[in-house]
């Protein structure tokens, strides 16, 4: 019967397997296993990962002004790197969501945060305006992902009646994102000069990188089946975590 059949599974990261074919198809046995515990952290998580993106993208705003004078360009081009970082907002998620579905949410998402701090690091210390755009761009490619991977990772763990719960935790960290920066780029802006908000970034997208390297799961189903498996590599958290109940 279609019950007993079984099939043979390989991934990546893990060994061969076999599983119950009905079961190993369904997808629902992640989210049927995972603990309160365990989701509520991955939610949280992802949020966090959300609110990166938007955050980056306007805590400099109010240092406009300022780095029109200091680089001795118009407040217009000043504002084209502003442009050309939501350009690379809105198009790179349609690149990392795929990639995550193949590779796993975890390693994709440390890789791009990866990226993050480096464009951080280099607008931190940037003196030219075109090296500014370049890095803006990096900056809007690598902080991105979380848009995308974040909902991937809702999807992976909750049931379908907690998913309009979870997904709204997600987007209160998106949309508060940009909420809050101009607030925090304002204060550390007029305490030191427009470098400062992106050795912010570089300081805060490097302690978070820190905490996901520490405590997010794989919860990609394909890798992960029902939450039996044990991940290896880049795939297992830093800090081991109880999955199932």
């Amino acid at each position: 019967s279609e019950s007993s059949m079984t099939v043979a599974v390989w991934t990546m990261p893990f060994a061969v397997r076999a599983c119950p074919t009905k079961a190993r198809l369904s997808g629902s046995m992640p989210a049927r296993r995972a603990s309160s515990s365990a989701k509520a952290m991955v939610v949280a998580l992802a949020s966090v990962s959300g609110f990166m993106s938007p955050f980056s993208s306007t805590i400099y705003v109010p240092a406009l002004d300022e780095i029109s004078k200091k680089l001795h360009i118009s407040r217009a081009d000043t504002l084209l790197s502003v442009t050309l970082y939501l350009v690379f907002q809105g198009l790179s998620p349609s690149f990392w969501g795929p990639l995550s579905d193949q590779l796993g949410r975890r390693p994709i998402l440390l890789s791009t945060f990866t990226v993050l701090l480096g464009a951080n690091l280099g607008l931190a210390f940037s003196n030219t305006f075109w090296l500014l755009l370049v890095l803006r761009m990096v900056q809007a490619f690598g902080s991105s992902s979380a848009m995308a991977i974040g909902a991937g990772l809702i999807g992976d763990i909750a049931r379908r009646k907690e998913r309009g719960r979870y997904m709204s935790y997600f987007q209160s960290g998106v949309l508060l994102g940009p909420c809050v920066a101009p607030v925090v780029g304002g204060l550390v802006s007029h305490r030191w000069d427009w470098h400062a908000p992106f050795f912010f970034l570089a300081a805060f997208g490097g302690l978070l990188n820190v905490v996901l390297a520490l405590f997010l799961p794989e919860t990609l189903r394909k890798l992960m089946g029902d939450g039996s498996r044990q991940p290896r590599g880049i795939w297992k958290p830093w800090v081991p975590m109880r999955w199932t109940p």
